[in-house]
């Protein structure tokens, strides 16, 4: 878990750790509760490496990272709401459908 204070600052930790997608990366979608389906993140074409947010049990909203077909991973917490995840959400799936 790697500790920081914005939304954004914990996004640019994990575009950092997770590394170049390259220029034929995909849309990341959930898997569960109510971002099951929808797009939470970017990875690589071959999902080898990538970043998504989330939020856990407790509320509390994050990014998760990962690189090496997923031996490498990692969390960034935010201070964040449920509602700001919503849109954060919404606006990857403008962009990344």
């Amino acid at each position: 878990i790697t500790k920081s204070g914005s939304r954004v600052d914990a996004l640019k930790i994990a575009v950092n750790q997770a590394g170049d997608l390259g220029d034929d990366f995909i849309a990341k979608k959930g898997k569960f509760g109510t971002l099951e389906g929808r797009v939470v993140g970017l990875q690589s074409a071959d999902g080898s490496k990538g970043w998504r947010i989330d939020i856990d049990n407790e509320g509390q909203p994050h990014y998760n990272w990962w690189k090496d077909n997923r031996k490498v991973t990692g969390s960034v917490p935010f201070k964040g709401t449920e509602d700001q995840v919503d849109k954060i959400v919404s606006m990857l799936e403008k962009t990344h459908q």
